[in-house]
């Protein structure tokens, strides 16, 4: 964790230990979330905002690519565009139907209205 601390502050980024737990957790406990699909659009907009905040403050000023033509790695931000379009996917469209999400949406034909019970005139 030092490691990742050292790395984070060596670009200038605010409260670098915050900053490196809450990426671990994110990344921990919200990749469980998103894989059985719990509170999926919340989650996922929490990593579309922590991949724009990565590139942000560590990738902007290297190449797009992650290897340069010769196939070193020269670090670039393109996973991280990968990463926060995916999720974004996710905030827009949901997890889909085989979710713990979709166990507690409710259909707007499931609330029972008063007014929708037939008349027997």
């Amino acid at each position: 964790m030092q490691r990742q601390i050292d790395y984070i502050s060596q670009f200038g980024t605010p409260y670098p230990t915050v900053t490196a737990w809450a990426a671990v957790m994110l990344e921990l406990v919200g990749g469980v979330f998103l894989i059985v699909g719990a509170l999926t659009p919340l989650v996922a907009a929490a990593v579309v905002a922590q991949q724009v905040l990565t590139i942000c403050y560590t990738n902007w000023f290297k190449p797009p690519y992650l290897l340069d033509a010769n196939g070193r790695y020269v670090g670039g931000y393109e996973y991280n565009v990968a990463l926060g379009l995916l999720a974004l996917v996710f905030v827009v469209f949901g997890a889909g139907r085989a979710s713990i999400d979709r166990l507690f949406r409710r259909n707007p034909g499931d609330v029972d209205d008063p007014d929708d019970e037939p008349s027997y005139a």
